[in-house]
């Protein structure tokens, strides 16, 4: 006949079978490989427990975003009369801040870098503070001043990253539908020895190299991706990447092409196919909301009064 168990195996077994908090993330097991704890010895009894840690509501990843909100627009300068697709107003509030509180939701960020234009970086700025002294973001925001190319806002946001992020998350304000579910994707699929991994999506076209004019070859578009931001990197990988950049004198139109350059692992998951980039006038139409058709009816009916 089987006893009751051990006091202390019996607070060890209530103790792991304690349910987890509500609304903490449980991170994939590719972040870090689950660990085992042996007790060998509790309260003069030896006991052989082995438990295998699944991160219970704890995140290793601390991820700081690095959010670009710098470029000119000079593509849609006549049509927003000057104003930079970023600072459009929507919704009360610059674009780029549609996407900076849909990344900052995320479990695991930490903080947050907004790179903005050099040439009136304090105005900017200080409207920024103003904003979020409203309404917080509910993470550490800092600022930083855009560079001449897009990799180099990219370095100076990196600047302004703590040593202590071990991942970064680089996100153009020229894409403000980014979901937090697509960023759950990357993070889902971050895997010791990965350098980075980025959304894309497969073309429906058929893509022609060209050369003045001419096609010089139709691409396989089996082995082609249309990348998209965000892009999730090791921060160690990508403040080398860019080190390896300004040493050769480097360009690239995305984070992705210089780790690659570097040697490192970069690995592609589905982008999202409403993840837009507002580019073009056209695009403008994207930011304003339907409005309710109307409906008119026709029927008949009768009405009854007093004469």
């Amino acid at each position: 006949m089987l006893g009751n168990p051990h006091p202390v195996q019996d607070q060890i077994g209530r103790r792991l079978a304690r349910p987890m908090p509500s609304g903490r993330l449980l991170e994939a097991a590719g972040n870090r490989r689950p660990r085992e704890m042996t007790a060998t010895r509790v309260g003069g009894h030896r006991i052989r427990l082995i438990v295998r840690l699944r991160f219970f509501g704890v995140s290793t990843m601390q991820l700081w975003c690095i959010l670009l909100a710098a470029g000119q627009g000079s593509r849609l300068a006549s049509a927003t009369g000057g104003v930079a697709k970023q600072f459009l107003c929507v919704g009360g509030e610059p674009l780029y801040l549609s996407s900076a509180r849909t990344l900052a939701a995320v479990p695991q960020m930490r903080g947050m870098v907004v790179v903005l234009p050099p040439e009136e970086f304090s105005l900017h700025a200080a409207q920024l503070e103003t904003l979020l002294a409203e309404q917080p973001l509910g993470i550490e925001v800092r600022t930083a001043p855009g560079g001449a190319r897009r990799q180099d806002s990219v370095a100076q946001g990196l600047c302004q990253v703590p040593a202590s992020a071990t991942h970064v998350l680089v996100h153009d304000a020229a894409r403000p539908f980014v979901s937090a579910s697509l960023v759950a994707r990357l993070v889902d699929a971050w895997t010791d020895g990965c350098g980075g991994i980025i959304p894309g999506l497969a073309p429906t076209d058929t893509i022609k190299e060209c050369h003045d004019g001419c096609v010089v070859r139709t691409l396989d578009r089996r082995r082609l991706m249309a990348v998209q931001t965000p892009q999730l990197f090791a921060a160690e990988v990508l403040r080398r990447a860019h080190q390896w950049a300004r040493e050769h004198e480097a360009e690239a139109t995305d984070d992705a092409s210089l780790v690659e350059a570097l040697g490192a692992c970069v690995r592609v998951v589905p982008g999202a196919a409403g993840n837009h980039k507002i580019t073009h006038p056209e695009d403008l139409a994207m930011l304003t909301p339907p409005c309710p058709s109307r409906r008119h009816t026709i029927g008949f009916g009768y009405d009854v009064h007093a004469y």
